[in-house]
């Protein structure tokens, strides 16, 4: 009898064993079938002087199954299914659910942090100080924030008392973004802050080193970190070198690429204002 217990002990291990091979098996299936609008987060970088922009390779360890159910048909699917999201973590901070604004068929797209105040009021992001701020930027070099931009957030909801969006968060609302970026299409993508930046390009230097640095991570679309708007407003300065004359500078590299790619257009007449 003992004998046939430690027998059976055995088979059981092997098949649970066996089962786990089939799950990693399934699993490196999944991240290798990954469409290529899923953008997991990027390491191992090396310069690309053909592009004159930052090239990085993928690493499949980061997709995961949950990265690929997020198959919308359409903008408009979406945004309905995330007006509809509960259960998520930030709901228990209290926040609404901040969707976009601009244009769905625009080239170039933004990422923020996380809704602020008067974006968590009307469910729309970047429409407090530093969505009138960057308002500005965008008039600085004839683009439009409603017909030539689309921007969005790393995250969904306000976090309590404008605190920074955890690593957790970020990660739970990732697919909703991925599928914007899928949806949306956009040539040309800012990451606004040092969250949006790390969370996609995986960055080891602060965005103060590398804002205005156009990054390649494989996917065809030209990607650069900027100072977020709400930095700027803490450094309101304006004088060679400081933050806010910087953005104007990084903006206009943003316009030129658009521009270079085929999108918008230049008045020459035009005067910026600051």
């Amino acid at each position: 009898s003992h004998h046939l217990h430690m027998q059976a002990a055995r088979l059981q291990t092997a098949l649970v064993f066996k089962n786990c091979e089939r799950i990693r098996a399934r699993l490196s299936f999944l991240s290798c079938c990954a469409p290529t609008s899923t953008l997991p987060s990027v390491t191992n970088r090396a310069s690309c002087s053909t592009t004159g922009r930052k090239r990085y390779t993928v690493s499949a360890s980061s997709l995961t199954p949950r990265d690929l159910s997020f198959d919308f048909e359409s903008h408009a699917d979406l945004v309905r299914a995330l007006q509809a999201l509960q259960d998520d973590p930030l709901q228990r901070d209290g926040g609404r659910i901040v969707t976009f604004r601009g244009n769905p068929q625009s080239k170039l797209f933004i990422i923020g942090e996380g809704p602020g105040a008067e974006e968590d009021r009307l469910g729309i992001p970047f429409v407090g100080e530093s969505g009138q701020l960057l308002d500005r930027i965008l008039a600085s070099v004839q683009l439009d924030s409603e017909s030539d931009v689309y921007v969005t957030n790393l995250v969904k909801r306000r976090p309590l008392n404008n605190r920074d969006p955890t690593a957790d968060e970020i990660h739970y609302y990732r697919p909703w973004l991925e599928a914007e970026l899928r949806l949306v299409n956009p040539h040309v993508v800012v990451l606004a802050g040092r969250h949006a930046m790390k969370s996609f390009l995986n960055e080891k230097q602060g965005i103060t080193k590398v804002h205005g640095q156009w990054y390649d991570i494989g996917d065809g679309r030209w990607w650069m970190p900027v100072f977020h708007p709400s930095y700027l407003l803490r450094n309101p300065q304006w004088k060679p070198g400081a933050p806010k004359a910087l953005m104007w500078q990084d903006a206009n590299a943003i316009k030129d690429k658009l521009l270079d790619l085929g999108h918008g257009h230049s008045d020459p007449s035009f005067r910026a204002t600051r």
